[in-house]
């Protein structure tokens, strides 16, 4: 798979002043994410909740009970799905991500972020 898709890379962009942001890139929920998580603790996350498949491959990145279990593993941090509605080779949409929302508990549901395309959102520490 890694000849089709190639490797994972995510940033986590920390200032004092600012709230601390994990870019999850393209990429599962697998240990190093995880540990990502957990070790620094951000205060919102970006995931390409998109689910997609790709040559028998799926899902290639976060799907939706994957948001749900960043969700659970961050219970600080606000969650951006982003992908959404973006890519042909997509199992996820803003509209099955909002229905997934509704099996979650109130307070994971309200940290959960779809941004619709073009939108600006702000995360102050």
């Amino acid at each position: 798979m890694l000849d089709d898709i190639g490797v994972v890379s995510g940033f986590v962009l920390r200032h004092s002043d600012e709230a601390t942001l994990y870019l999850a890139g393209d990429t599962i929920l697998f240990d190093p994410v995880i540990d990502t998580l957990r070790d620094h603790r951000p205060d919102a996350v970006v995931v390409h909740a998109a689910g997609a498949e790709w040559r028998g491959y799926s899902p290639i990145v976060i799907d939706e009970q994957q948001v749900a279990t960043v969700l659970a593993i961050s219970p600080r941090a606000a969650v951006i799905a982003t992908h959404l509605d973006a890519v042909d080779h997509a199992t996820v949409t803003r509209s099955s991500l909002k229905k997934s929302v509704r099996g979650l508990s109130s307070d994971d549901a309200a940290r959960l972020q779809i941004p619709d395309d073009g939108e600006t959102m702000v995360f102050l520490r």
